[in-house]
């Protein structure tokens, strides 16, 4: 007998995919799972709520992925709205930076635009507060940071630009011929060569990380 695709357990039929119960308990788990997402990005901005939201996804069989869709559709939006007034409350910032531990790794990167302006938002919020935030670095950092020196404000994939100048360079010459003997001529003549720009364009040639710390900036 096939097996129950939620609780895993046998069907009553070759032909059932899940039991009618657990249909219903997952279709719901979802609706439940939803309203409480909508609550802890819109409204309360309580961690209980995701918390309740996780709990709820376990005894209705609703999977990772499920809730991961469900977060990555709301999160933009409750973003934009926690944004209106141009700042994030303390509230704001723990429930939406938790809120994007619920997506998988494929949706994060869906809605990667929005979780950086995120996390500019919330480095700008707590410098308003005379707060130094917490930015973390991956990988290596290209530059040795002084004692009591941390980054404040990072910027990856940076692009460099610079100034460059193309040049060319013309000849030029003159000179009479004077004659010292029978069919025997000397032409003294002055030759020069000038440098002459033809062209002046910026270009990219490398791309780097920008960072600002709260002693320097590199």
């Amino acid at each position: 007998m096939p097996r129950c695709k939620y609780c895993k357990q046998p069907t009553a039929s070759w032909f059932a995919r899940a039991h009618p119960e657990c249909e219903s308990t997952h279709k719901k788990g979802l609706e439940e799972i939803r309203l409480r997402l909508q609550r802890a990005l819109f409204e309360s901005h309580q961690l209980e709520d995701l918390q309740i939201a996780e709990t709820r996804a376990q005894q209705s069989f609703v999977s990772t992925e499920e809730i991961s869709e469900i977060v990555a559709e709301l999160f933009p939006k409750a973003l934009n709205k926690a944004l209106e007034d141009h700042v994030l409350t303390e509230a704001e910032i723990l429930v939406l930076h938790k809120a994007t531990q619920l997506l998988t790794e494929k949706a994060y990167e869906r809605i990667t635009p929005a979780i950086n302006t995120l996390k500019k938002a919330t480095i700008l919020a707590y410098l308003q507060e005379g707060r130094l935030p917490n930015v973390s670095i991956q990988g290596s950092i290209p530059f040795i940071l002084q004692k009591g020196e941390q980054p404040v404000w990072v910027e990856e994939n940076v692009p460099l630009y610079e100034y460059k100048t193309e040049r060319s360079y013309t000849s030029s010459g003159f000179g009479i011929s004077v004659r010292i003997a029978k069919g025997v001529y000397l032409r003294p003549s002055q030759h020069q060569v000038r440098q002459v720009v033809t062209r002046e364009f910026i270009k990219q040639t490398d791309r780097g990380l920008c960072t600002r710390q709260n002693l320097h900036r590199a």
